[in-house]
């Protein structure tokens, strides 16, 4: 039979494996969690931001007009088909916003919650950076889709953009945007 003085060091031992046991699992999953994300991130944030990018391309064509639909937006000529459902934006040359695309394939445009034929012009910011139509419901333009938050980050984007070209000519900066 074990003394007391023995059982307490075993349920110490048991007590000190245990925590390093709970503070290894938490460690593992912490970097399984970090590596998914990464991945997330990596894979779907690059479309995103060069489906965005060909949006502002579309607007600077466009004198600030957002596409009417998809269709139309696919008839760019910033926009390379890929095949039936792919997509690549390519850079513009003479873009005033100076953001070159990654060039990534953009698959299913449907995924991105796309606001096809939104008027940028009826649309407003409310005091916490929410865009919003005349009816003061949220408008979301486009959305990264593993993020749905996203959208109103890069409805805001598009929005400013839109109001950067549609400002009369004697507002504008001499030097661009």
């Amino acid at each position: 039979m074990m003394n007391d003085a023995a059982a307490g060091r075993a349920n110490s031992r048991f007590a000190s494996r245990s925590w390093i046991l709970v503070v290894g699992l938490c460690a593992a999953l912490s970097v399984a969690v970090g590596v998914r994300l990464w991945s997330q991130i990596r894979s779907g944030l690059p479309p995103t931001q060069d489906l965005v990018t060909g949006l502002i391309y579309f607007l600077e064509e466009h004198d600030g007009r957002f596409p009417s639909s998809a269709g139309e937006f696919l008839a760019s000529d910033f926009v390379e088909r890929v095949d039936e459902r792919t997509i690549r934006i390519r850079p513009r040359p003479d873009t005033r916003f100076r953001r070159k695309p990654w060039g990534v394939p953009i698959r299913d445009l449907k995924r991105y919650g796309i606001a096809w034929g939104a008027d940028l012009s009826q649309l407003t910011i409310d005091e916490r950076g929410v865009v919003r139509d005349p009816q003061g419901r949220e408008v979301v333009l486009v959305r990264w889709p593993d993020s749905p938050r996203s959208g109103r980050s890069y409805s805001r984007l598009l929005l400013a953009v839109h109001r950067q070209l549609t400002r009369p000519a004697a507002s504008r900066p001499a030097s661009g945007p």
